[in-house]
């Protein structure tokens, strides 16, 4: 595969490095309020809000990490998937099946109950790159992006440089879209400004943002930054949110992909924000977690007690916001004054990023191990021992949850009874 970059060399040692570290998402808000999204879903988009599906990497557009799922407190294991290579993207969940990408290059449509595989798309299928010869070997690229779920369809980016539109029942590729560099960030979707179509936001280590068309593939508008771009997007009342690893906050309008404002952190963000309101909550590289005001354009306050990166996604509660790190603890503190409520410690670095259901989190840790947490007082409910890294973020729904590991297996988890 020959190897499709725009920048200039200091930057992509600056990418490379930084791609070492982190395979997260990201996104934010502006001006503009985000307002719950799912009062915005029209008909034919997934609802957000449902016990039944998870169409998203962190449940819904405004990235909360939040199900509203009922899950009990003591798991067995249902089922394990396996691939042939890591799994680090969070698994999808529609129609009774969970999708997800491997690093072997392939993505996978499972069955909900019974853990087999309905069918598999291989990035050795896709699309050539444009300036690939003719006779050039085409290899099976890792998918390490999340995907996400629209109308019956999947949509998710890999390695190759490609970003994928799948029939989710059959799994027949409908379109691809090439960008300039491997993708990394999970998608999110909006409706066009007139309501009529939907279209897929992506980022792209090529450090553009693109807006396509669900149905087409075809590019509505791309928004250029500095460098390149991990996080997923948030989006909401004309605006789509992001960070990226040129260490801004971009605004940016659904319409047209113009640049509504922008708030400078300076330190890589790599992780997928999570955003309420005008209240943006996110970690970095600069071993800090902060809460920006965008309608203020300023950080109002900064956690980090160690010298140790932020890089997985936060999710949020009416009044904590809980995320792991690299300290090898789950941190719960005040949205209001980032005063710390509680802290979990492991055996292992937190990169997964949780999940709140009702008054319990879920998260994989690098110990190997799968926690379910008490939001009350941090004190661990339940766990599982996987045996190696779990990168993954989980996905949940009524009576089950799946995550994925680095030892290539995707793993549901259900009730007891």
């Amino acid at each position: 595969m020959m190897l499709r970059t725009s920048l200039t060399m200091p930057v992509a040692a600056a990418m490379m490095a930084l791609s070492v570290m982190a395979t997260v998402s990201c996104g934010q808000q502006s001006e503009p309020k985000i307002v719950a999204e799912a009062a915005e879903v029209k008909a034919g988009a997934p609802p957000v809000s449902a016990t039944t599906t998870w169409p998203l990497a962190r449940g819904d557009r405004s990235q909360t990490g939040l199900s509203h799922a009922k899950l009990g407190d003591k798991l067995t294991l249902k089922w394990r998937f396996k691939t042939e290579g890591a799994i680090k993207a969070t698994p999808i969940i529609a129609d009774g099946r969970a999708f997800i990408g491997s690093a072997d290059g392939s993505f996978y449509a499972i069955d909900l109950a019974t853990g087999n595989k309905v069918w598999s798309f291989s990035t050795i299928d896709g699309p050539l790159p444009k300036d690939a010869g003719k006779n050039e070997k085409k290899f099976n690229d890792p998918i390490e992006a999340s995907a996400c779920y629209v109308d019956g369809r999947v949509y998710f980016g890999a390695q190759d440089g490609n970003f994928y539109c799948l029939d989710a029942k059959t799994g027949k590729m409908e379109w691809a879209f090439e960008t300039q560099d491997k993708i990394t960030a999970a998608p999110n979707f909006v409706k066009s400004t007139d309501g009529k179509s939907t279209h897929i936001l992506v980022g792209s280590n090529d450090s553009r943002m693109y807006c396509l068309d669900a149905v087409t593939g075809k590019k509505i508008w791309q928004y250029e930054t500095g460098n390149i771009i991990n996080g997923a997007p948030a989006v909401g009342n004309g605006v789509v949110i992001f960070g990226g690893c040129d260490g801004l906050v971009h605004v940016i309008s659904v319409a047209d992909g113009k640049k509504v404002s922008e708030v400078e952190i300076t330190d890589y963000i790599a992780a997928t924000a999570a955003v309420d309101g005008d209240r943006v909550f996110f970690g970095h590289h600069g071993n800090k977690f902060i809460y920006v005001d965008l309608k203020e354009k300023r950080i109002v306050w900064q956690f980090g007690q160690r010298d140790f990166p932020f890089m997985g996604s936060p999710a949020l509660t009416k009044d904590h916001v809980l995320f792991g790190g690299q300290d090898r603890r789950v941190h719960f503190i005040s949205k209001a004054d980032g005063k710390a409520k509680w802290e979990f410690k492991s055996r292992g670095q937190f990169n997964s990023s949780p999940v709140i259901v009702g008054d319990r989190a879920v998260i994989g840790c690098d110990d190997g191990r799968v926690y379910m947490l008490n939001l009350a007082d941090g004190s661990e409910v339940w766990n599982y021992e996987i045996g190696q890294p779990v990168a993954g973020s989980p996905a949940v729904i009524d009576g089950l949850m799946l995550i994925g590991s680095d030892d290539g297996s995707l793993y549901a988890f259900g009730d007891e009874k």
